[in-house]
């Protein structure tokens, strides 16, 4: 009784719990990740024609498909709405939606990338004023929350990246791909462990944003009558809000990490 606390006893069962327990879940997403490259494409396309060969039977070089739509998406972390938008914009003519541009811009205007779309200066009142309402509610909120989190994140943040390092300065130089082999999950379990408490903290970060942000946003709003302009921002970023979840693609993100710490 007395050796089972006593530290090296504790120690010891935490050593011996991780060696138990995490195999399991290495095998686990190890498997998934082969069988998310293997899935059968979804026939959900809502008819984007994407690498359709043309009137000729060809297709254009950059619109040959390579690979399944379902993995297409997951790869360019996009979703279906995303592509409806970007395939509307390219039938409107190139690289902005008609309504982004003044009624006397021609079409191959619009489709020349090396001209920028109308940007007009609002110097009205109202404008001023709402830069100058978000430049002290952002100090506001953002000053004291930087001085409370940002040395916490960094301390936290810097042993999985350190991982992270660890595993781009073993691999060779001019590598193009990082393989998901068993090493590379044992590596992402010890670094998901390590994580857990700068997650926790970028949680709370972001519910206090989220706090913070709706509440000068909802009274700027109410001061104002805005509610239509609102309305219309929502609609303008749905398409962009159904993209795939981070959570259920950490080894992606991973991946990423590393990549970034060799740069």
């Amino acid at each position: 009784a007395r050796y089972y606390h006593t530290r090296h006893a504790v120690w010891a069962a935490a050593l011996a719990g991780l060696l138990i327990f995490l195999p399991t879940p290495i095998w686990w997403l190890h498997k998934l990740s082969e069988k998310a490259l293997l899935l059968p494409a979804s026939s959900s396309s809502r008819g984007i024609a994407i690498g359709i060969p043309d009137s000729h039977g060809t297709s254009k070089t950059w619109e040959k498909v390579t690979v399944p739509w379902h993995l297409r998406l997951r790869l360019n972390g996009e979703s279906e709405e995303q592509i409806e938008h970007a395939m509307a914009i390219k039938e409107a003519g190139g690289v902005s939606l008609e309504e982004s541009f003044s009624p006397e811009v021609t079409k191959e205007k619009r489709s020349d990338t090396s001209i920028d779309q109308d940007w007009p200066i609002d110097d009205s009142t109202i404008a001023l004023i709402t830069d100058k309402y978000v430049l002290v509610t952002t100090i506001i909120w953002l000053g004291p929350k930087i001085i409370i989190f940002a040395v916490p994140m960094l301390f936290f943040q810097m042993w999985p990246m350190a991982i992270c390092r660890f595993y781009v300065s073993v691999v060779p130089d001019g590598t193009s791909r990082i393989m998901r082999s068993f090493g590379f999950y044992i590596l992402f379990a010890f670094a998901l462990i390590l994580a857990i408490p700068v997650a926790l903290l970028a949680i709370l970060s972001f519910v206090l944003d989220c706090i913070a942000y709706y509440f000068f946003s909802l009274l700027f709003c109410a001061c104002t009558c805005r509610w239509l302009r609102v309305c219309d921002g929502w609609k303008k970023i749905q398409p962009y809000r159904a993209g795939p979840s981070i959570l259920l693609h950490l080894p992606d993100l991973f991946t990423a990490l590393i990549g970034q710490c060799g740069r």
